[in-house]
């Protein structure tokens, strides 16, 4: 208890200096735009995450009845299936309006990822071209190291930039 009336005035005037300077330095700005921004950016975000777990889910190439694989049916699906899949999905992303915050992460977001997919499309085709008619799981797993090596630089510099549109 201040028995002061001095030590009381003074008391206030701290708690009144302490409110003003909350509101004069508060991040949000305090209006409702910038609660809006948040949850566009928050919005835009979410999406985001979702596009890498949709992107990371594991597909498999056509498999002949004696485990197998033809190089005709594997370059087909890596083409049409598996590439326009991770197109058709990033193009859903590009095409939502970023939030004004994150237009040029998303815009570095974009031009990687049509950097690493332009780059898995030539290695991929030039790879699948030195396997053999019929090749088996180890030559494909093979492929599939070789490849992931060749691309790891544009893989990495996509990872990257969906990491920071993320904000993870």
């Amino acid at each position: 208890v201040l028995e002061s009336r001095g030590r009381q005035v003074a008391l206030a005037l701290v708690g009144v200096a302490f409110l003003v300077a909350a509101v004069a330095f508060n991040d949000s700005g305090g209006g409702s735009q910038s609660n809006a921004d948040d949850s566009d950016i928050r919005a835009y975000r979410q999406e985001v995450r979702g596009t890498c777990a949709v992107l990371s889910r594991t597909q498999f190439p056509p498999q002949n009845a004696d485990l197998s694989y033809d190089r005709g049916a594997f370059t087909r699906w890596f083409n049409n299936r598996l590439l326009r899949s991770w197109q058709g999905v990033l193009t859903g992303l590009w095409e939502r309006p970023a939030a004004d915050a994150l237009t040029d992460e998303a815009r570095r977001a974009e031009e990687n990822a049509d950097a690493y997919l332009e780059t898995m499309k030539t290695t991929g085709n030039r790879l699948a071209g030195e396997l053999p008619p019929t090749f088996d799981q180890r030559q494909l797993v093979a492929y599939y190291n070789e490849l992931f090596t060749s691309v790891a630089v544009p893989s990495s510099n996509f990872e990257s930039a969906m990491r920071a549109l993320a904000d993870e």
